[in-house]
This record gives structure tokens, C-alpha cells and sequence, in this order.
């Protein structure tokens, strides 16, 4: 491949990213984000999973399988720019009322919110496999902040084959 047609298509491919908008503890507790596809290509989804829950501890290790549900709504094919997203936020009390109290928790380090995601895509370049992870976990600790990283690896379908419903990571199969 010449240097100019790898260049072309580093520019090009698709790239995914997200950005977190706010979190809701109201009537219906969930987080809304945005799923942002850069590049002038577009994303082809193959799997995606997303576990947002509320809890006491301030970190759990990333799970080696494939755990929570897959992302609402999200398409078939992500385009080029911004689509909003939301997910629910999981063992929380749903009684509004509550709503300060969680939120309370929350900035006192009491709990905290766990966001991870995985979505696993292609590219229109090649066959190859590319994954986006996120884990972010507000709290006292990261002043609401992240708290994690964001990974994007390619070639997942060479020889590993069942990370395709896995949740396994690069780097982190010591957790």
C-alpha cells in the first residue's frame, strides 16, 4: 500500500468517540450521551454492550465477558458527526423524590456511577475489527470527571475471534 493511500485512508475511516452530557436521577434515572463518528466514513456497528450502574465501591475491574445490555437505539450505522444516545441507570430507586439523595451520595464518595461501554465496528476500508471501550466513574474522587480510559483496537477478528462477545481488553487481563 502506497504512503499516500495510507494517509488517505487514516484521515477518512471512521473513528468513534463519546462524550458524556449529563446524568438523571429524576423520575427516570439515566445517563444521555453523545456518539460522535469522526472521519468523512462511516462506522458499520457489529456489537455493542453498556453497564451504567450505581454503586458503593469506587472500582471494579473490567469484566472478561461481555456484560450488561447492548446500547438503546443505537444504529446499524453511525454517519459522520453526532448521535445523542441515553441509557438507563441501573440499581438506583426510581422514586424522584430520591433524586438529592443519590445525587448526595454521590459528591459525598458515599457511591458511585459506573459507565462502561464497548461497541465493536467496521470500517469501509477493510473487514478488520475495531473496538471503542469507555469506563468512566464519577464521584467524589474525579470531581465528576474521568476516571479510565478510551481504547480503540483493530484487528480483533485475526486469531482472537471470540473477543468479538467478549468484553476482553488489551492491557488488562490482569485486572
Amino acid at each position: 500500500m502506497t504512503l499516500q493511500r495510507q494517509f488517505m485512508i487514516s484521515k477518512e475511516r471512521a473513528r468513534i468517540s463519546m462524550e458524556i452530557v449529563s446524568y438523571e436521577f429524576g423520575e427516570i434515572p439515566m445517563v444521555k450521551y453523545k456518539l460522535i463518528c469522526h472521519g468523512t466514513t462511516p462506522a458499520s456497528i457489529v456489537s455493542s454492550w453498556q453497564s451504567t450502574e450505581l454503586m458503593a465501591i469506587s472500582d471494579i475491574p473490567w469484566p472478561t465477558y461481555a456484560y450488561g445490555t447492548q446500547l438503546i437505539d443505537l444504529p446499524s450505522v453511525v454517519s459522520n458527526g453526532t448521535t445523542d444516545g441515553y441509557t438507563f441507570i441501573m440499581e438506583t430507586d426510581r422514586d424522584p423524590s430520591n433524586s438529592p439523595k443519590i445525587e448526595r451520595a454521590i459528591s459525598d464518595g458515599e457511591k458511585y456511577l459506573h459507565f462502561r461501554v464497548r461497541i465493536v465496528y467496521r470500517d469501509i476500508f477493510s473487514e478488520d475489527l475495531h473496538e471503542f471501550t469507555v469506563n468512566k466513574i464519577f464521584g467524589v474522587e474525579t470531581k465528576l470527571s474521568v476516571q479510565g480510559n478510551t481504547v480503540e483496537m483493530k484487528h480483533l477478528n485475526k486469531g482472537f475471534a471470540q473477543w468479538r462477545d467478549s468484553a476482553y481488553k488489551y492491557g488488562q487481563e490482569n485486572y
